[in-house]
């Protein structure tokens, strides 16, 4: 996946893989983008099914938090992404 960020505060954007086991979530993994701005850079993350679970579910995410900044301005632009099984 590759990402672009504009005024991202810290731990604000995320992509969250939900596992599942028919409709309950037993897992979660996430991956935090970079704070600031910044142009498209890649991120990734390798992450392993729990036993039991049955499906993922995928989240690009971008929270209502800035540093401290009384109004939420910032922007995420997500693109490429890809999921699937290492061989």
């Amino acid at each position: 996946m590759v990402a672009a960020t504009k005024n991202l505060g810290t731990r604000q954007a995320r992509v969250t893989v939900s596992w599942k086991a028919g409709s309950t979530v037993v897992a979660q993994d996430m991956l935090w983008l970079d704070g600031g701005s910044r142009a498209c850079q890649p991120y990734a993350g390798v992450f392993s099914a729990p036993v039991g679970a049955t499906s993922a579910r995928i989240a690009l995410q971008l929270g209502p938090l800035t540093d401290g900044q009384p109004r939420n301005d910032a922007e995420v632009w997500y693109d490429a992404v890809a999921f699937g099984r290492l061989q």
